[in-house]
């Protein structure tokens, strides 16, 4: 609580609404004289909220990264791990949404929608994963019996599907060395080691881009935790 003294001249409290709660026009009430009035802030700490709901669910997403590193003849241990981790955020956010009601779209709404998404994200990814693996195995099987390759039932030959994936396996090359992926697709899986260097590069944006939208001066006036 606050207490002023002096000339009667409140200001709204409002920033978005200045004449819900503006007092001056009643301030010749007071003939002008001094008068005295009082101000509360409402503090919300951002220290409970990060041990709650933050850290929490950011360990959710660390170990979504992880899925990428098993191989794609894991499916129970992927598809368990993935949707454990999509419930147990689930059951944050709704705690989240009753813990902290409001009528408009908060900073922790926006944390919560983004950590969903990057999770089913990661289930996406691993459904791409197995369809690159049928997709690497047939055109291996072709190649052997002398038939013609069958990229022609995908994107077309020699076209930006192409393109792309050469530039993919150079990066991949670039970075994890020389690796025949058509080798062996099923354990050296070239969606699952685009998406280890990915999907934690996409996590530390998001999170960047969180934080910056969220504690950044300009929007200290109109956050909420």
């Amino acid at each position: 609580m606050k207490r002023f003294t002096g000339y009667c001249e409140p200001v709204g409290f409002n920033t978005f609404h200045p004449n819900r709660y503006d007092l001056q026009s009643h301030t010749n009430v007071f003939n002008n004289q001094s008068c005295v009035y009082g101000a509360i802030k409402i503090v919300r700490h951002i220290n409970y909220y990060i041990i709650r709901y933050y850290t929490g669910t950011f360990l959710c997403m660390c170990i979504c990264c992880i899925g990428p590193w098993i191989t794609i003849l894991a499916y129970p241990g992927r598809t368990i791990l993935t949707a454990t981790v999509l419930y147990a955020v689930i059951r944050i956010s709704h705690t989240g949404y009753d813990e902290v009601p409001a009528r408009d779209v908060v900073s922790l709404y926006w944390w919560f929608w983004c950590v969903q998404f990057f999770i089913y994200f990661c289930i996406m990814e691993y459904a791409l994963a197995i369809a690159w693996f049928y997709f690497a195995r047939e055109k291996t099987e072709f190649h052997k019996r002398g038939l013609d390759t069958p990229d022609g039932h995908y994107f077309g030959k020699n076209g930006w599907y192409r393109y792309c994936g050469q530039q993919m396996d150079n990066f991949l090359h670039w970075v994890f060395g020389p690796i025949d992926f058509m080798a062996s697709p099923m354990h050296r899986n070239k969606v699952d080691y685009f998406a280890r260097i990915f999907l934690p590069g996409l996590m530390l944006l998001w999170v960047f881009v969180y934080l910056v939208a969220t504690l950044s001066p300009w929007a200290t006036k109109y956050r909420y935790y």
